[in-house]
C-alpha cells in the first residue's frame, strides 16, 4: 500500500495476525478468541495471515510489524480505540449493514466487512469528515415540525409497542394507548406503520472504552418509512425504571447527536 492509499482490505487471518503482533485480541465487532479454536489452530491461522501479508508485501519475513506506516497506524487505531461508533444500517431488500468508526490518539479508522471474513479499513482525516461519512450513511431528510410530536415510555412498554403493533388484534390497543401519550390518531398511525414495515432502520452505539470495555454508552434507535421516521432515545433526566424519549427524527437530530458526543470525549 502505498502512502497515498488510505484505504485497505484484509482478509480475516491477516487482520487477526496483525492484530495479535500489536498484542490484541479484541476489536469492536471481533473478538480473536471468540472462535474456540485450539492453540495449534490459532497459530495454523496465525501464520496463514503472515504468509498471506508477506505475498502481498505488506509484511517482511523478518519483521512482525507491517512496514508500511499508514497500516501500521490504521490497525494500531482499532487495536486501542478509546472511542467507538458503531452503526448498524438497515435497508429493505438489502439486508444489514455494519460500520464501525474507531479513534484512537486524534486517528480515526473506518471499519467494515463488506464480505465474509474480509475487512475493509478506511482512514477518516477528522472529526468533520467522520460527522459528514456519518451523515451520508444515514439517508434521512430533516424533520421540521411546527410543535414537538413526542411521547415516553418505559424499555419494556416499548418492547410492548413493537410486539403488540404487529398483532391486527392489538393494534387497537398501541393506537389508544399512544393517543393518551399526546399523539393524534393520524401520527399514531404513521407511527405504527413505520415500525412494523420500515424501508430503512438505523442503530447508532456511541462508546468510551478502557481496556476493552464500555464504561460509557448511549444509543439511538431510528425506523423510517416513505411517509415518516421515528427515533427512540435516551432520556437525558435519570428515571426508575429509565424512560425513552420517542419523537420524528431526522439527520438535523441525528448530526448534533453525533457532535455532542464527539466533544463530550474530547474527540479532535
Amino acid at each position: 500500500m502505498s502512502s497515498s492509499e488510505k484505504e485497505i482490505f484484509l482478509s480475516r487471518p491477516e487482520l487477526l495476525y496483525l492484530l495479535n503482533a500489536f498484542g490484541s485480541r479484541h476489536v469492536v465487532g471481533l473478538k480473536l478468541d471468540e472462535f474456540g479454536w485450539s492453540q495449534q489452530r490459532l497459530a495454523q491461522f496465525l501464520d496463514e495471515g503472515k504468509q498471506i501479508l508477506i505475498a502481498r508485501s505488506l509484511l517482511t519475513e523478518t519483521e512482525n510489524f507491517p512496514a508500511d506506516d499508514i497500516l501500521a497506524d490504521m490497525i494500531r487505531v482499532i487495536a486501542f480505540r478509546s472511542i467507538a461508533l458503531l452503526l448498524v444500517r438497515g435497508v429493505k431488500g438489502r439486508g444489514q449493514q455494519l460500520y464501525i468508526f474507531n479513534h484512537y490518539q486524534n486517528r480515526i479508522v473506518e471499519h467494515t466487512m463488506p464480505e465474509d471474513g474480509m475487512h475493509r479499513l478506511m482512514e477518516i482525516q477528522n472529526p468533520e469528515e467522520l460527522i459528514l461519512r456519518l451523515a451520508n450513511l444515514i439517508p434521512l431528510q430533516s424533520v421540521l415540525l411546527e410543535h414537538k410530536i413526542q411521547f415516553e415510555v418505559s424499555q419494556q412498554e416499548f418492547e410492548e409497542i413493537v410486539n403488540n403493533s404487529k398483532l391486527d388484534a392489538k393494534k387497537a390497543r398501541i393506537l389508544s394507548f399512544l393517543e393518551t401519550q399526546g399523539l393524534s390518531i393520524e401520527h399514531a398511525s404513521m407511527f405504527i406503520e413505520a415500525l412494523i414495515s420500515p424501508e430503512l432502520t438505523i442503530s447508532l452505539a456511541c462508546l468510551a472504552i478502557d481496556n476493552d470495555e464500555a464504561y460509557e454508552a448511549q444509543s439511538v434507535a431510528i425506523f423510517a418509512d416513505q411517509d415518516s421516521s421515528w427515533g427512540v432515545w435516551p432520556m437525558d433526566m435519570p428515571a426508575d425504571p429509565p424512560k425513552l424519549e420517542v419523537y420524528p427524527t431526522g439527520i438535523n437530530h441525528i448530526v448534533p447527536f453525533i457532535e455532542l458526543w464527539l466533544s463530550a470525549n474530547k474527540v479532535n
